[in-house]
C-alpha cells in the first residue's frame, strides 16, 4: 500500500518509520497514494487534495476527540488540569478534527508530565495505535464512530 504522510518535521521520521514498519511504502501526495496520513501537520488540507488518495486521509490527533480540537490539544489538557488525555485516529474531513473516529486510546497525565514529555508520550502511543489501526481500517474491519 502506498501512503502519503504529511506531518511536522519534528515527528516526520518517527511516524514514517512506524508506517514503513507495517510494510507500507511512503510516497509523495503527487504519486497517487492509496491512503494519506496526517500527524501534527499544522496546515488545512485542500478539499481537492483530500480526494487524491483512494482511501482518503486519516489524522492522528493527540487528544480524545471531540475534546480539544485544533492546534494545541496537549497544552490545553495540561492547563485544564486534566488527569487523562489520549490519542484519536479519525477520518480527515474539511472541518478541523471533525471526522469520524476510527480508534482512540486513553493516556493518563502524570503530575510530573510537562508539555514536551506528554507530547512525546502521545506520539509514541499514536504511532503504535496507527500501526494497529491502519490495516484494520483499509480491510473494512472498523466501523467509524461519530464524534
Amino acid at each position: 500500500m502506498k501512503i502519503a504522510f504529511l506531518g511536522s518535521r519534528k515527528f516526520f521520521n518517527f511516524y514514517r518509520n512506524a508506517l514503513e514498519g507495517t510494510g507500507h511504502k511512503i510516497v509523495d501526495l503527487k504519486d497517487g497514494p492509496d491512503l494519506g496520513v496526517i500527524a501534527y501537520y499544522g496546515k488545512i488540507i485542500k478539499k481537492d487534495e483530500l480526494k487524491i488518495p483512494k482511501h482518503g486521509f486519516i489524522n492522528i490527533h493527540p487528544s480524545l476527540l471531540p475534546r480539544y480540537r485544533g492546534p494545541s490539544p496537549v497544552r490545553s489538557a495540561i492547563l485544564a488540569g486534566d488527569t487523562t488525555t489520549g490519542v484519536t485516529i479519525h477520518i480527515t474531513v474539511p472541518k478541523v478534527d471533525a471526522g469520524e473516529i476510527l480508534a482512540q486510546k486513553e493516556v493518563p497525565i502524570d503530575p510530573k508530565d510537562n508539555y514536551e514529555r506528554m507530547e512525546e508520550k502521545l506520539f509514541k502511543i499514536g504511532a503504535d495505535l496507527l500501526s494497529e489501526t491502519i490495516d484494520k481500517w483499509l480491510g473494512g474491519k472498523i466501523i467509524p464512530q461519530k464524534q
